[in-house]
């Protein structure tokens, strides 16, 4: 899932805390649960040459982490929400596995790594279905809308 959809999740649990560890852990549960459901996004970065895919993952990760900057900072505009500390916190626990895997990705060191074959990757092949990036743009755009019904009703 992109950013931008664990982000609202996290939103949504900050909303409901107000601890700001409880949040950060939820936030990061929230993060395994959805990258459960087969999303599209697996292959979207092909490409054999790791330099190209490194920056290929860097320009992603901007748009995407530009994506829940301008999210968080239109729901707080709208008076949608507040970014109250567990928001924050649940916020970074929604999206850290992501950057952990990144920095897998970048660095291949073993504690990184180990988090991500091991743990994060059980999660993301849960159902063993793979999506188009299509068809995962789909999903994912039902994920986001409903979860930002339910932070803005």
């Amino acid at each position: 899932m992109f950013l931008t959809v664990h982000a609202a999740a996290g939103i949504l649990i900050g909303e409901q805390t107000s601890s700001p560890w409880l949040a950060f852990f939820l936030g990061i549960a929230s993060h395994l649960v959805l990258d459960m459901i087969p999303h599209g996004d697996e292959n979207l970065v092909s490409n054999k040459n790791q330099k190209t895919r490194f920056y290929k993952y860097m320009v992603i990760s901007a748009l995407d982490t530009l994506g829940v900057i301008v999210l968080a900072f239109i729901l707080w505009q709208k008076n949608k929400i507040n970014l109250s500390l567990p928001q924050l916190a649940a916020i970074v626990g929604a999206v850290l596995p992501d950057y952990i895997w990144g920095l897998s990705e970048i660095t291949h060191w073993n504690f990184t790594t180990v988090l991500t074959k091991k743990i994060f990757e059980w999660f993301h092949d849960f159902f063993k279905v793979r999506l188009t990036v299509a068809k995962g743009l789909v999903v994912q755009l039902i994920v986001l809308s409903g979860l930002l019904y339910l932070i803005i009703k």
